[in-house]
């Protein structure tokens, strides 16, 4: 007799936040950067994400 297979529910991770208005990505840039000079910034992925969403945020503006 078959046997059925139940899958489990995939857990999504949660994106970093891409939304905000220029200022606010700019600020968190910042202050990205401050930790990761005084390498207090465990998460240096964070500040490539930062900088995209900056680039992201001014292509959007760029195209309106």
């Amino acid at each position: 007799m078959p046997t059925k297979k139940t899958t489990k529910p995939v857990k999504k991770e949660t994106a970093p936040k891409k939304s905000g208005d220029l200022k606010t990505l700019r600020a968190e840039l910042f202050s990205l950067k401050m930790k990761h000079s005084l390498r207090e910034l465990k998460e240096v992925h964070k500040l490539r994400e930062a900088r995209r969403a900056v680039a992201r945020h001014l292509t959007k503006l760029k195209l309106k």
